[in-house]
C-alpha cells in the first residue's frame, strides 16, 4: 500500500492513491495473466521436448513456476492489502490465483520454532543443517 505503482503511461503513484477501479483492475489483470501463464505451462508439461520445439511452445521447470508464483505473490501483496483495507472481497480471486484455500502442510521448521513445539536440542540440530533460512 505504501509501495509505488507505475501506470502504463509512466505515471507513478502510491498504491494507496490509486482509484478504486484502477486498483481492482490491476489486481485482476495480474491474477489473470498469471493464471494464463500457469495454464499454459501445465498444458505443455505433457508434451515431449520435440513437440514443444516443433510448435514453438516454451516449457518451465516446476522450480521456475514456483519462483514465478512467489514473485507474483510479492508483487500483488501491497495491492491486495490495499484492496482489503477498502473492503474488497478478494478471497475468491486470490484463492484461484494461488490455487489453495487452506493452510499448507508443514513446509519447514519455522512454525515448530515459533510455537515452542520444538526442543532446544532439536533446534540446535536444525540450525546445524545446511538449510537456507529466509526472513
Amino acid at each position: 500500500m505504501f509501495k509505488y505503482h507505475t501506470t502504463a503511461n509512466g505515471e507513478t503513484m502510491l498504491i494507496c492513491e490509486m482509484e478504486d477501479d484502477h486498483l481492482m483492475n490491476t489486481i485482476k489483470m495480474v491474477s489473470k495473466r498469471f493464471l494464463e501463464y500457469k495454464k499454459h505451462q501445465t498444458e505443455t508439461s505433457g508434451q515431449s521436448e520435440y513437440e514443444r520445439h516443433l510448435y514453438n511452445r516454451s516449457s518451465v521447470s516446476p522450480k521456475d513456476l514456483a519462483d514465478k508464483t512467489k514473485e507474483i505473490a510479492d508483487l500483488l501483496a501491497p495491492y491486495i492489502l490495499e484492496g482489503v483495507l477498502r473492503g474488497y472481497q478478494l478471497y475468491p480471486l486470490v484463492q484461484e490465483t494461488f490455487g489453495r484455500k487452506e493452510a499448507v502442510p508443514k513446509v519447514n521448521n519455522y512454525s515448530r520454532i515459533t510455537t515452542g513445539t520444538v526442543s532446544l536440542s532439536t533446534l540446535e540440530e536444525m540450525l546445524d543443517e545446511d538449510e537456507e533460512w529466509e526472513d
